[in-house]
């Protein structure tokens, strides 16, 4: 518990610094995942690149003789960089809110503390990295906006306990947030 408390203060601190010390657009957004939900905020760093923090609960679904399904807490830092904004600009098409294609950067740490379980099912405390391809876009010049995540990540187990999580995994998401600012 110690070692979540810490990394969710560096959190904090990370977020206060970017806010003091940058004068690029942010967003605060709430979202809802097929399975999850987080907060988050995105600061742009230049037209092109921007860094976006979460902080919510990650959901799997296994099968085994029963259908388990589990709620982790976690906390994701996320490097963008948004390849085809400037081509969307000169087309005359929405940008709103970083709407664009965007390559990511995935760090997350998953804790074991505070997991939501039908079945008492223990997920373990992990580490992953991974690289995506985003895509981003707003609806209908709402504060609404939506994004569909594909990539490669690998799982880092830190607990030791299952092995087996060391391995480079698929992942595909979607998600629906509201920006709040």
């Amino acid at each position: 518990m110690k070692r979540y408390l810490k990394n969710v203060l560096t959190l904090a601190v990370v977020f206060t610094t970017s806010i003091i010390y940058s004068q690029q657009k942010h967003y605060f957004e709430t979202g809802i995942y097929l399975i999850g939900a987080d907060f988050s905020y995105e600061r742009n760093l230049s037209s092109k690149f921007s860094i976006k923090a979460s902080l919510g609960y990650n959901g799997s679904i296994y099968k085994t003789n029963e259908h388990i399904f589990v709620l982790q807490p976690n906390i994701i830092v996320q490097p963008r960089f948004y390849y085809n904004k400037d081509k969307r600009n000169s087309k005359g098409k929405n940008t709103e809110y970083n709407s664009a294609n965007f390559f990511s950067l995935n760090l997350e740490y998953l804790t074991s503390e505070l997991n939501i379980s039908n079945a008492g099912f223990y997920e373990p405390e992990l580490f992953t990295i991974g690289t995506g391809w985003n895509l981003r876009r707003n609806i209908t010049n709402t504060k609404f906006v939506y994004e569909f995540s594909t990539g490669i990540v690998y799982n880092y187990n830190i607990n030791r306990i299952y092995s087996e999580d060391d391995k480079l995994k698929p992942y595909i998401n979607f998600r629906l947030s509201y920006i709040l600012n």
